[in-house]
């Protein structure tokens, strides 16, 4: 497979665009940004998407982003209070609701590059629920309009998340 495939080509666009709106960077480095990563979301001042480089191509970089991303709505840059808070559900989560959004624009590919990589991804409907619901129609409302993004940071996804946590465990 040479990337992702898709039948709306602005998609990638898109994402980039959401980026900007929310002042985070982009930048790749040559190496995981964390053990075994792909990608890495640091809610820093400013916020920064890092990325590998060395096994990201040009076209699956939007589907990392698109990942991070919902990093970045669980984790508002508010003086770092929310720097370090990440939990191996969390990952999965977040692997969750990017298949899930990646499959509603018509994006192929997600899937197959986080297994080509090694990421644990859940079967499909594992997480389905009111919260996932509520992280994917954010974002959904970010794709169509990347100044919605702006209203970020928004506590609610962020708590919806820890919930999740508390409710399944760091086990589920």
């Amino acid at each position: 497979m040479d990337g992702p495939t898709n039948s709306n080509q602005d998609w990638s666009t898109t994402v980039f665009s959401i980026c900007r709106a929310l002042r985070i960077g982009i930048f790749g480095i040559d190496g995981p940004p964390a053990r075994g990563a792909l990608g890495l979301y640091r809610p820093s001042e400013p916020p920064q998407i890092l990325y590998d480089s060395t096994r990201v191509s040009e076209p699956e970089l939007p589907l990392v982003v698109i990942h991070e991303l919902f990093h970045a709505l669980l984790h508002p840059v508010l003086d770092g209070a929310h720097e370090g808070f990440e939990s191996p559900l969390e990952e999965r989560i977040a692997h969750h609701c990017a298949i899930r959004l990646s499959r509603q624009l018509g994006v192929r590919g997600y899937r197959e590059l986080m297994q080509r990589h090694g990421a644990m991804i859940d079967a499909p409907g594992f997480f389905d629920g009111p919260i996932i619901d509520q992280l994917v129609a954010l974002m959904n409302g970010a794709m169509t309009n990347p100044l919605v993004a702006a209203d970020w940071p928004s506590e609610d996804p962020a708590e919806a998340c820890r919930a999740m946590i508390e409710q399944f465990g760091e086990t589920a």
